[in-house]
């Protein structure tokens, strides 16, 4: 997953439950078996709290709750300017999937950039394309702005030679989306105009204002990236939408030279359907 959305921040969202709820989960258990899960807890609990106490991960018991332990206090020690401290937290895990994770969360978490990124990426093993992805990202969020309406083109240019440098199985392909996302949160507030295009061709206009819906769409749904019950925006097709449906349902409106571009949008965005009507 290369190019995922979710990043090492996932340790984080993964550890809430346990810091939350886990802590009273052994209640029915024998006596024995809840305390070393409760101290195994509090120990988790103590290095996610205080990152430099990361010692306290290896007296955890339960050797996956361990390494994740390591892991996330690693990506913590790393967000606190302590670099070198979190990566040699990383070296001390066994070989793997958590060794791996443990250097992207350092990465990632410790805002690298230049040769310390790209070393850093080169030791996550499994999670070295994904490492990459998360510093290109942050590279081109600080170089699209210095582009203009109207300087798409150069943007672009911009985006896959920076795509050539850090991940280059992304292709055109990755440049592109790249600036399509930077485009969709021009001018957030105003309905979809030419401006939030400038000189981009049709095709990626279209692009444009579906990612937009899509960013609205999470936002509905509490900033989730997965939607079980389908995605939010559904409620609008079939396309034709008109601007007035759209904004009952929460989503961007846009000036009425766009209706052709945003019609194409909408086509993407609902899908398919043989009998006309909601996916």
């Amino acid at each position: 997953m290369p190019w995922g959305c979710d990043s090492s921040s996932d340790l984080r969202r993964r550890a809430l439950p346990l810091l939350l709820g886990a802590l009273w989960a052994c209640s029915g258990e024998p006596t024995g078996v809840a305390s070393a899960r409760q101290a195994d807890r509090q120990a988790y609990v103590r290095a996610a709290r205080h990152p430099g106490e990361v010692g306290r991960c290896s007296a955890i018991q339960d050797a996956a709750l361990g390494r994740e332990c390591v892991a996330l206090a690693a990506g913590e020690l790393a967000r606190q300017g302590e670099v070198a401290a979190g990566l040699a937290a990383c070296r001390g895990l066994q070989t793997g999937r958590w060794q791996d994770e443990c250097v992207f969360a350092v990465v990632d978490l410790g805002d690298l950039r230049g040769e310390a990124a790209r070393s850093g990426c080169a030791q996550a093993g499994a999670f070295a394309d994904r490492c990459c992805g998360h510093v290109l990202r942050k590279l081109a969020g600080e170089a699209l702005p210095a582009f203009g309406i109207g300087q798409e083109a150069e943007a672009l240019a911009a985006m896959e030679a920076l795509v050539a440098a850090w991940a280059p199985q992304g292709g055109p392909d990755r440049a592109s989306l790249l600036l399509v996302e930077h485009l969709a949160g021009r001018f957030p507030e105003q309905p979809f105009g030419r401006s939030h295009c400038g000189a981009l061709d049709a095709d990626r206009c279209a692009q444009v204002y579906a990612q937009r819906v899509q960013i609205a769409g999470r936002a509905l749904a509490g900033g989730a990236h997965a939607f079980p019950d389908g995605p939010p925006w559904l409620a609008a097709c079939p396309p034709p939408v008109s601007p007035g449906r759209a904004a009952a349902l929460g989503l961007p409106t846009w000036d009425p030279e766009m209706h052709a571009t945003v019609t194409s949008s909408w086509e993407r965005l609902c899908g398919p359907s043989p009998h006309g009507g909601r996916p």
